[in-house]
C-alpha cells in the first residue's frame, strides 16, 4: 500500500495506477522506490505521506544498484 500526500488514506498501488489509466506492461515497468517493506515514492504520485519533507528541505534519494 502507498499513501500519497493528496489522499485521505493509503491505497494499493495497483488501484492508484488504474485511476491514472496506467495498465498492462506499462504498470509492470512503472518506477517505484522502496525501502524495506515501505514504498517511499511512485512516479506521478510523488513521495509518500510518511516521507513528506518537514519545512523547506526536500527529500534526497540515492539509488544503489545491487548484484
Amino acid at each position: 500500500r502507498f499513501w500519497p500526500l493528496h489522499t485521505k488514506e493509503p491505497k494499493k498501488i495497483k488501484e492508484l495506477l488504474q485511476d491514472r489509466h496506467i495498465v498492462g506492461d506499462c504498470k509492470k515497468l512503472w518506477p517505484v522506490i522502496v525501502a524495506g517493506d515501505e514504498v517511499i515514492w511512485v512516479k506521478g504520485l510523488g513521495v509518500g505521506q510518511k516521507f513528506q519533507s518537514q519545512g523547506s528541505d526536500g527529500i534526497v534519494v540515492r539509488l544503489i544498484e545491487s548484484d
